[in-house]
């Protein structure tokens, strides 16, 4: 089960839902890299520098388990 959700706000007002929360993170790795990849990614690691110099470093698994956030390589 994952913890994740990725939409797009549209210039209409209605949003497309890319990703839903709920679903596996390891659909949500093998929707955006492909399940040919050899080898496998082990995850889909996002990393942000925010202007006030935070790091924000969401890693999604590619297996069942859930994503994790880290701030400043702290959890959350």
């Amino acid at each position: 089960m994952g913890n994740v959700e990725i939409y797009a706000p549209l210039v209409n007002g209605s949003v497309f839902p890319y990703y839903e929360n709920g679903e596996s993170c390891k659909y949500l790795v093998e929707r955006i890299l492909g399940d040919d990849l050899r080898p496998p990614a082990r995850s889909l690691t996002i990393r942000i520098i925010t202007t006030s110099g935070k790091e924000v470093v969401i890693v999604i698994p590619n297996d069942h388990s859930e994503a994790t956030v880290r701030l400043d390589g702290e959890k959350i």
